[in-house]
């Protein structure tokens, strides 16, 4: 069985981006047509590859379910989204829709896709996959383009509503009951149409509509995207149109799927409607800016930055309390940051801050708080309060500062302290570290400790808990 290392699964149909740029150089003798040079060739993440890479981009880190990642998949993860982690159902034969796009002079010229459906076979193996991981998750992201990944749609919505997995579905031409029991629906204003089986929507018979489509379909919220005339959330008591940010319109390739990735991300977060809307359009407009598929980062999202500054770096004053007098402390100095639950203190976290310390000038440890901990590791831990593991942590020699966090990663810790150098434990890679795409985009680096064998605090207490009970 494979291990969940992230919270947000993303499921759904993965499609490759091609880009041919070219210069038109004459028109053909041969017919009415343009004669192009190509000078490159981009080959980009599409679809729920898209949504996966977004959604890893601004939370440290997603998992996503693909049907077959060869070689060449993996290895375009690699070099564009590292800190999207696969989990490969190795169907070998399958292979995923290609888009070839072909452009001059910074304009659309012709589009050729090469159209590839998963078999029922593939498709029933990619459900049994997801019944085997989806117990570990908080959020399931669906990406529907009806290429044949998701024919078992309805099973994968309601064998996660059934454990109590909220699952979030962007939708595409099909029977309205296919989406049944979603949480949360985000169709464009065409798809909603079709959901709703009309020709003509103004706002109020939209609102209108969607309700009547939450209460059949037994959906809890909506989010209909209205191309440049933004977007409209309601649920069964209210409802909020938000006009979109003006923004020159380059490219409008994978903005759905940005807008998708970003209610993920709010969700989880659990930002209010307002909130999260101000975020979602702000990122909408960033990404039509751009030429193809484009990953947000944090810093595109000024609106999100702010509500992590001010509710997500931790629910507690006193957390955030000790991060500001941590960066008024630290004081232009260069920052190594290691963290973890730290619940019995043994030689091998020793071994790991202790060398943390040497990599910079200052050592700061982010560390989880009680429920971060019973979440990650179960009911029966942690086995000290935070309030103890802190004061032993303050205690070394090595460590600077301790800044608790809550919730399952601490990236908001390392977007605001932005650290010269992550550390972490020989547990992870490299791609799997959160916050690494961020340090890195500012020259910062990931170091990874090699533990000694069989030093951890599960085995500690279950050797503890042998001798108690021989």
């Amino acid at each position: 069985m494979t291990t969940a290392k992230h919270k947000v699964l993303v499921v759904g149909d993965l499609i490759l981006d091609a880009y041919a740029i070219t210069e038109v150089t004459r028109i053909s003798p041969e017919g009415p047509i343009p004669v192009c040079t190509l000078q490159k060739s981009v080959l980009k993440l599409g679809g729920a590859a898209n949504v996966a890479a977004n959604i890893a981009s601004i939370l440290g880190g997603c998992d996503f379910l693909v049907l077959n990642a060869d070689a060449g998949l993996s290895n375009l993860f690699s070099e564009q989204s590292p800190s999207v982690q696969l989990i490969n159902c190795h169907q070998t034969a399958y292979q995923p829709p290609l888009k070839t796009r072909y452009l001059a002079g910074g304009q659309q010229l012709l589009r050729v896709d090469n159209e590839r459906h998963a078999s029922d076979m593939e498709s029933n193996a990619y459900y049994d996959h997801y019944l085997e991981v989806l117990s570990s998750y908080s959020l399931v992201v669906v990406s529907d383009y009806d290429k044949g990944t998701l024919r078992r749609l309805p099973d994968f919505i309601s064998v996660a509503t059934n454990i109590g997995i909220p699952i979030l579905v962007d939708p595409k031409y099909r029977q309205p009951s296919i989406y049944r029991g979603s949480t949360i629906l985000k169709p464009n204003l065409n798809e909603f149409k079709h959901l709703a089986g009309i020709d003509y929507v103004d706002d109020e018979t939209m609102v209108c509509e969607a309700r009547r489509l939450l209460s059949r379909l037994g959906i809890e919220r909506m989010f209909i995207t209205l191309a440049d005339k933004g977007i409209m959330y309601v649920d069964s008591n209210a409802h909020l149109l938000r006009s979109i940010l003006p923004s020159t319109v380059y490219d409008v390739t994978g903005a759905g799927d940005c807008v998708l990735a970003l209610i993920a991300v709010c969700t989880l977060q659990s930002l209010p409607v307002d909130a999260a809307l101000n975020v979602i359009l702000e990122g909408a407009s960033k990404s039509v800016q751009q030429l193809g598929t484009y990953v947000l980062k944090l810093s595109d999202l000024p609106y999100l930055q702010a509500s992590y500054s001010s509710m997500q770096i931790s629910s507690y004053t006193e957390y955030q309390s000790a991060l500001e007098y941590c960066l008024s402390m630290v004081n232009g100095r260069k920052i190594a940051f290691a963290n973890g639950c730290f619940d019995i203190l043994h030689a091998g976290h020793i071994k790991l801050l202790e060398y943390a310390s040497t990599l910079a000038d200052v050592l700061v440890v982010g560390l989880n708080d009680d429920e971060s901990v019973r979440s990650l590791k179960g009911p029966g831990r942690p086995c000290n309060t935070l309030r103890d593991r802190q004061s032993v942590l303050n205690a070394l020699r090595c460590v600077d500062f301790v800044v608790p966090f809550s919730g399952p990663t601490p990236i908001h810790l390392i977007y605001a302290l932005k650290p010269s150098v992550i550390v972490k434990s020989s547990e992870y890679t490299e791609n799997q570290v959160v916050g690494s795409d961020f340090v890195k985009s500012y020259g910062g680096s990931v170091s990874i400790f090699s533990l000694q064998p069989g030093l951890s605090t599960t085995t500690l207490i279950e050797k503890l808990s042998h001798a108690a009970n021989p």
